[in-house]
């Protein structure tokens, strides 16, 4: 259960972070917990697959990967959109 709550805990802040990189502006925190829990498997299989690896300590390198995800989510949806 603390997992799960440290796992939305880190996505909301990723999901913060990647709006604030690509919008520029703030969104709804139910909005960007959702976006960074999507960012954190999209990250998660994204740097597998180019097998890289994030070391950072404690739950650091979890958001870290979650905002790469969110990142590259919100810049997918960015190109779909166009």
């Amino acid at each position: 259960m603390i997992q799960l709550l440290i796992r939305l805990a880190c996505g909301l802040l990723a999901g913060l972070i990647a709006g604030r990189i690509i919008n520029g502006k703030r969104t709804c925190l139910w909005a960007s917990a959702l976006l960074g829990l999507i960012g954190a498997n999209v990250g998660e299989t994204l740097l597998n697959w180019l097998h890289i690896t994030v070391d950072a300590p404690y739950y650091v390198d979890q958001i870290i990967t979650s905002t790469i995800g969110a990142l590259f989510v919100l810049w997918l949806a960015s190109k779909i959109k166009e």
